[in-house]
């Protein structure tokens, strides 16, 4: 389901109404808002054709002088035109008291900064906005607001699509939740003995009795196990919360989304042109950050120092020597918690909790320094 709102500063020639029509057909447009139409009377067959068939439900407020029109099919907000009432509905929205009032959120623009150019001038601004309720965001965290090329409007026509690509598995997270577990402690240990067994597969065969009953046991436990999930939603949320027993679901799945929203990546423009394909942006973020960390230099010039402070063989020892255990614990003890050291979705605080089962892993990796 996407949307589309466009200010199209006169609705009446036959090139812009084709221009929508194209715009609509291309993003599958579910609900269109348009502004500035300039019409007085807005009838059915004409909306026809714009949309393309009779399968539609319109609203319309027709202008007032060369100014406003509205053919709405959802709520669609256009600014008053005397400076002053201008300027209380310019400062109300860009304080944010429209959206905070109404519970309104409005997801972050990609594809330009700016949807507005002022004739006969370089000003840009970013008057064209959506804002969604909070239900709406809840349901469609990932969704992409996207202002498009104007062609035929001083107006970029802005774009709300909810559908989102499918980018694959998501990385592996631990949660401290599970700490609390009485059997983690068991399933690290399996896990830890039987890693370095190369024989060591999944099965793949048929369930016995004996599983087929555990199996009915796991499906009558969802509902502890939804309780676990809620533990985990401070965590997501990275919210500091004064009290750590104080617990309100919806609040921190709404910072949990809004955190989806900000660090989401729906798309890229490439070329010029907007891509959205997983596989596409994927092999554009690989290159960029490829060509990132590519060193050109082939040689580094020598660092010649004359006369300056030398640290004595004992010194210079003491420096390069190996890690001591003690030294390499305190290190990872000395990191918060929750940060987590790498892909693996494994924080410093399982690491310290089994610090046991990977002490000498860790030393081994000091060591390969040296070697």
């Amino acid at each position: 389901m996407n949307f589309l709102s466009i200010n199209i500063c006169d609705l009446g020639s036959d090139f812009k109404s084709a221009w929508i029509k194209g715009l609509k057909l291309e993003h599958k447009i579910s609900f269109l808002a348009m502004q500035e139409i300039q019409i007085g009377e807005f009838s059915s067959d004409a909306a026809s054709k714009l949309w393309g068939n009779n399968c539609f439900e319109i609203d319309f407020v027709g202008a007032t002088g060369r100014s406003g029109g509205l053919f709405i099919n959802i709520i669609n907000v256009y600014d008053p035109q005397r400076v002053s009432e201008k300027r209380f509905m310019g400062c109300f929205i860009g304080c944010g008291q429209l959206g905070e009032r109404n519970d309104l959120i409005e997801y972050d623009m990609k594809g330009r900064s700016f949807t507005f150019l002022a004739p006969n001038s370089n000003k840009l601004s970013k008057i064209d906005r959506m804002l969604v309720c909070k239900n709406f965001f809840d349901k469609w965290p990932d969704a992409c607001l996207r202002a498009i090329p104007r062609l035929h409007s001083d107006h970029s026509p802005v774009i709300l699509v909810t559908s989102s690509g499918n980018f694959g598995v998501k990385p592996f997270k631990f949660f401290n939740s599970w700490l609390e577990r009485d059997d983690l402690e068991e399933v690290v240990e399996n896990a830890v003995n039987t890693f370095d067994n190369p024989d060591a597969r999944p099965d793949v065969r048929d369930l016995s009795e004996e599983e087929l009953w555990i199996k009915e046991e796991c499906v009558n436990n969802i509902r502890e196990r939804e309780r676990w999930a809620l533990l985990d939603l401070k965590q997501k949320s990275r919210c500091k919360w004064a009290l750590d027993g104080d617990e309100n679901s919806m609040f921190f799945h709404r910072l949990c989304n809004n955190r989806k929203r900000k660090n989401g990546i729906p798309g890229l423009m490439i070329g010029g042109s907007w891509v959205s394909k997983p596989k596409l942006v994927k092999k554009e973020i690989l290159g960029f950050f490829r060509n990132h960390f590519t060193e050109f230099v082939g040689n580094r010039p020598g660092l010649v120092w004359h006369n300056t402070k030398r640290l004595s063989e004992v010194e210079a020892t003491g420096i390069s020597g190996c890690f001591t255990g003690k030294e390499i614990k305190n290190a990872v003890f000395e990191c918060g918690s929750d940060k987590a050291p790498g892909p693996d979705g494994f924080n410093f605080k399982f690491l310290k909790h089994f610090w046991k089962y990977f002490e000498d892993d860790f030393r081994d990796i000091m060591a390969s320094f040296y070697e």
